[in-house]
């Protein structure tokens, strides 16, 4: 399809068709080059990451200390996460009975309930 449609930008009247070729192919030369260079790069920081972690000295290491960093994190984003849902639900429940919603508990009635 996109040959076609360069074919036909080629052929419209005013078209300089060998300033158009020269500009086309540069182009293409410059896609092939940018893709090249970042599969390139790519694969270099892949094969340094393999080499890293799974190097028979230190990789064990390596790996335990990722595991932990990862860990952590996963454990303060999953502990940050029910605190900021736990004080959302108390706002809510806050605002409910400051507005004397259907369904919200009012303190008075709570303390004298006994809870």
């Amino acid at each position: 399809m996109k040959d076609v449609i360069a074919e036909v930008q080629k052929q419209l009247p005013g078209t300089d068709k060998d300033r158009y070729e020269v500009a086309y192919e540069r182009g293409r030369v410059q896609a092939r080059s940018a893709l090249a260079t970042v599969g390139l790069v790519l694969g270099v920081a892949v094969g340094t990451a393999i080499m890293f972690f799974f190097d028979p000295v230190l990789g064990r290491r390596r790996r335990a200390l990722l595991q932990d960093r990862v860990t952590a994190i996963s454990n303060d984003l999953s502990r940050t996460a029910e605190n900021r849902a736990e004080d959302i639900s108390n706002r809510a429940k806050g605002f409910a009975a400051e507005h004397d919603m259907p369904g919200a508990t009012n303190r008075d009635e709570a303390e004298a309930i006994g809870e």
